[in-house]
């Protein structure tokens, strides 16, 4: 980007915006229902969250929060249930 006041590679300042830059649109509240099949739940996406996920390159959630912990937590940590299994039959 070259500009012309301030010289090459250096873009707009604080508060300008880019000539090919489109104006922000305003982010409102969306209920979402979650995808889990035993859960269902209908969750709030706040106007911030949602510019968080754009900003970051994130997709829409499709899990509320409780759920994504879970998943999260059954992903990182499934392969430890094998070897308590395994290292104590009585289970």
């Amino acid at each position: 980007m070259y500009h012309l006041a301030r010289g090459p590679g250096i873009g707009p300042q604080e508060g300008e915006r880019a000539e090919d830059e489109e104006p922000a649109e305003e982010l409102q509240d969306i209920e979402l229902v979650c995808v889990e099949e035993d859960c269902g739940a209908t969750f709030t996406w706040s106007a911030g969250e949602q510019g968080f996920f754009k900003a970051n390159g994130l997709y829409q959630p499709r899990r509320c929060q409780p759920c994504r912990r879970w998943r999260r937590f059954e992903n990182n940590y499934s392969h430890l249930s094998d070897k308590i299994d395994a290292n104590n039959p009585a289970r």
